[in-house]
């Protein structure tokens, strides 16, 4: 059979939230697409991700334990994407990772017990890894792509729990878009309401890993 492009992987794939199966120990093993309600333990054990693909938007999310962070430092806005209905993650984490890279925010009592370097949100999500998708393949989500998680996180729930990981946690994620108007916040979205919020960078907020549905090995 010949390999599917990528283009085409995102046009052949069904609508819906999906759990994401590798089919065996080895990292180039394929990967299949199992609705929630499908998921067996004994057959399908090697949970690799969640698969949300909607006529605007197909990506991929990470299971990882929740974990929460800061977004950076003050840098420059124009450094950074702004655009909100942005879907391309991989250049708006890259943004950050560029501009942030060695700087260092220092609390304001002049402590350096909570000084920190970078941006840990967009670290975090670049260094993520599962057995099939390696490091540098996952980004910080955009605004948009929060707002679709935000949308099916019922969906995307029953897969977590079908494949044996707890619910998300609700509260603000951080997205990967910068306001525009300032140098000291960041967009992020609440997980229970869809609601926006413009936090400041220093701000702790949970943090999800997502990658380009093209990564998958279908």
């Amino acid at each position: 059979m010949k390999k599917k492009n990528n283009e085409n992987k995102i046009q052949d794939a069904p609508i819906g939230v999906w759990c994401v199966n590798r089919t065996g120990e080895d990292p180039d093993n394929r990967h299949e697409l199992i609705s929630f309600d499908r998921w067996n333990p004994a057959e399908h054990s090697h949970p690799e991700c969640i698969a949300v693909v909607t006529k605007e938007a197909s990506f991929i999310v990470g299971l990882h334990n929740t974990i929460v962070a800061q977004w950076g430092v003050p840098t420059e806005s124009g450094k950074f994407v702004t655009d909100v209905n942005s879907l391309d993650s991989k250049a708006a984490t890259d943004a950050i990772i560029d501009a942030s890279r060695g700087q260092i925010w220092h609390d304001y009592d002049g402590d350096d017990e909570y000084d920190f370097v970078g941006s840990p949100a967009a670290e975090f999500c670049r260094r993520y890894e599962t057995s099939g998708i390696g490091s540098g393949k996952w980004d910080l989500p955009t605004l948009a792509q929060l707002k679709f998680v935000s949308r099916y996180r019922k969906e995307i729930n029953r897969c977590r729990r079908a494949m044996g990981f707890p619910a998300m946690i609700m509260g603000f994620y951080w997205s990967s878009i910068a306001c525009a108007y300032s140098l000291y916040n960041a967009w992020s979205v609440d997980m229970s309401t869809g609601d926006v919020n413009d936090n400041g960078k220093n701000a702790t907020n949970y943090v999800l890993a997502v990658s380009a549905f093209q990564n998958l090995n279908l």
